[in-house]
């Protein structure tokens, strides 16, 4: 009966992990759409009053029917698991519901739970990233994260701060204006402790191939999977600027990389080269690509204060 009772809880477990992720998952892709739709509305606002207002009329009864979909979305949730469970003592609410155990039912907004969590794949992927990290420092510096910002989410503004503190001899503020375009997927505002943790392997990575495809990544902003030279020319200047102040940025030479990157890949010098490109012509020349990752200079390792 014991071993009966351990296969029905463990059958429901996986049932419940599996609802989970496919929850999580749905939510990325909300995300996702939003994002694109945002930097759809981006590049299109210089053109405004050249397309049909038809357009954009049309762009905004998507937004429209995305935001109802999105609010549809909890009940379905909490139909799912209120289903498994038709004994509940307690009637679901509007919140959506991650399991129910003893007659009681114990609630998550999904969103907000994924940010505040850190998966397995998340801890992979940063370990993988940050190389100086061990698995028990990276736990230590997420709970420290969760404690400074309660919300799961760093502000651009925070995010400044916490650059501030990590190189404290140099100016952040170039180089955090220029990283969180990109990180900052959604167009939100906020980045979560996983996009944050790229922002610092960019800057501590001791792995070539790592770093420079975390450049790249940064690099290109409006995710085309290509960069171009004045992409390129900038970021040479705000890394200097992060790691030794306004006198170290040289634009001269920094155009010359640039210069000397585009020909390289064979492109003219409007062109735009791809994530392969860029990295396999970065890692013919040492001092090229050390003029977008500083530290491989002497690797140092930096510590974290989330305000403590």
């Amino acid at each position: 009966m014991f071993e009966f009772e351990l296969n029905i809880e463990r059958s429901i477990r996986e049932v419940s992990e599996a609802i989970v992720n496919r929850i999580e998952d749905m939510f990325e892709q909300m995300i996702d759409t939003k994002r694109k739709l945002n930097d759809f509305l981006y590049d299109i606002e210089p053109w405004k009053e050249f397309i049909s207002p038809h357009w954009f009329d049309l762009i905004k009864r998507k937004q429209r029917e995305f935001d109802r979909e999105s609010l549809a979305t909890q009940p379905r949730f909490r139909v799912i698991d209120h289903d498994l469970h038709p004994k509940l003592e307690e009637n679901p609410n509007a919140c959506v519901i991650y399991h129910a155990k003893n007659g009681h039912i114990v609630t998550r907004d999904f969103y907000e739970y994924s940010l505040k969590k850190l998966s397995k794949k998340d801890r992979d992927d940063i370990l993988k990233e940050n190389s100086t990290l061990t698995r028990r420092s990276l736990l230590d510096r997420h709970k420290q994260f969760m404690e400074a910002n309660c919300t799961g989410e760093l502000s651009k503004d925070d995010f400044k701060n916490e650059f501030k503190k990590l190189f404290p001899k140099g100016n952040s503020e170039s180089f955090c204006d220029y990283v969180f375009r990109t990180i900052d997927v959604d167009k939100g505002g906020q980045i979560s402790f996983t996009e944050f943790m790229k922002a610092v392997a960019l800057t501590q990575t001791e792995d070539l191939d790592i770093g420079l495809s975390l450049v790249f990544f940064v690099c290109d902003d409006d995710h085309s999977k290509e960069i171009n030279a004045s992409r390129i020319i900038e970021f040479i200047e705000v890394i200097a600027e992060l790691h030794a102040g306004e006198t170290a940025v040289d634009t001269n030479r920094a155009k010359s990389i640039a210069m000397e990157i585009m020909n390289s890949c064979q492109k003219a010098k409007d062109g735009t080269v791809t994530e392969m490109e860029f990295i396999q012509c970065c890692k013919k020349d040492i001092d090229i690509a050390k003029a977008f990752l500083p530290q491989l200079e002497d690797f140092p390792v930096y510590d974290f204060d989330f305000g403590f």
